[in-house]
C-alpha cells in the first residue's frame, strides 16, 4: 500500500470516528458469541480477505478475548507441447499455502473504540516443480519449502454499525525459513542446495472491516 493511499485511510478513519457519534441502536457489546469475518479495504477501496487469501475468521471466547485464523492458497498446474517451438514441452507445478493462528485481547471492550493487541504462530509451505524438454537437452527443477513464524501485533476498532466495524492494526513478525533446491540436467551432474533465512521485521498498518453475525 502507498503511502497516500494510506494516508487516506487513516484520515477517514480518523474522521468518520470524530464525525459520528453511535446511537443506542448502534452499540455492539462484544461476547463470547461474537463471530466476524474480516476483509482488507486497500488502496483503491475495494474488498479481499484481511489476512490470507482465501479467508480471514475471528471468533471471541470472551468479550474481550477472541482468535483469529487464516488461511492462503494458490495453485497452478501448467503442461504444454508443440512441434513448432524451441522448447518442445514444459510441465510444471506451483503451490503455496499458508495459515496463521491469532490470540487477540481487548483492553477496553466496553469502549466505543476498542484497542487490542495479539500474537500467534504462522506456518508457511511452498512446492515448485518444473520439467521442461527440448530437441536436445530436458531439465528437472524442484523446489520445496518451509516457513514457521511468531507474530505480534496492537490495533483499534470502532463500531460504526451494530453488526460491522472498522478496524486497523500494525504487524511484526520473526520469521524461520528453509528451502531446498534441486536441479537435474541432462549431461551434467545433478546440483542440489539447501536455504536457510531469519528475518524480523514489520508488515505494516492494515485496514480492515469486520462483520458479525
Amino acid at each position: 500500500m502507498s503511502r497516500a493511499a494510506a494516508l487516506t485511510l487513516a484520515i477517514l478513519f480518523v474522521t468518520i470516528t470524530t464525525v459520528y457519534s453511535q446511537s443506542p441502536e448502534q452499540e455492539s457489546q462484544l461476547t463470547e458469541n461474537s463471530r466476524a469475518l474480516q476483509f482488507g479495504i486497500t488502496e483503491n477501496f475495494t474488498l479481499s480477505s484481511f489476512q490470507g487469501t482465501v479467508f480471514s475468521y475471528k471468533w471471541h471466547t470472551a468479550e474481550d478475548r477472541a482468535n483469529r485464523i487464516s488461511l492462503s492458497l494458490s495453485s497452478e498446474i501448467f503442461d504444454q507441447s508443440g512441434e513448432d517451438s524451441e522448447l518442445d514441452s514444459q510441465f510444471r507445478i506451483n503451490f503455496t499455502a499458508a495459515f496463521n493462528l491469532t490470540r487477540i485481547h481487548y483492553t477496553n471492550p466496553d469502549n466505543d473504540i476498542k484497542f487490542y493487541f495479539g500474537y500467534g504462530p504462522g506456518f508457511d509451505v511452498l512446492y515448485n516443480r518444473v520439467e521442461s524438454r527440448a530437441r536436445q537437452f530436458s531439465t528437472k527443477t524442484r523446489q520445496a519449502g518451509l516457513s514457521v513464524s511468531f507474530s505480534g501485533l496492537g490495533g483499534v476498532e470502532w463500531f460504526f454499525h451494530r453488526s460491522m466495524s472498522l478496524h486497523a492494526e500494525y504487524r511484526g513478525s520473526v520469521r524461520y525459513a528453509h528451502q531446498r533446491d534441486r536441479r537435474e540436467l541432462d549431461l551434467q551432474e545433478d546440483s542440489s542446495s539447501n536455504i536457510n533465512r531469519v528475518g524480523l521485521g514489520g508488515d505494516g498498518v492494515r485496514f480492515g472491516l469486520s462483520v458479525y453475525f
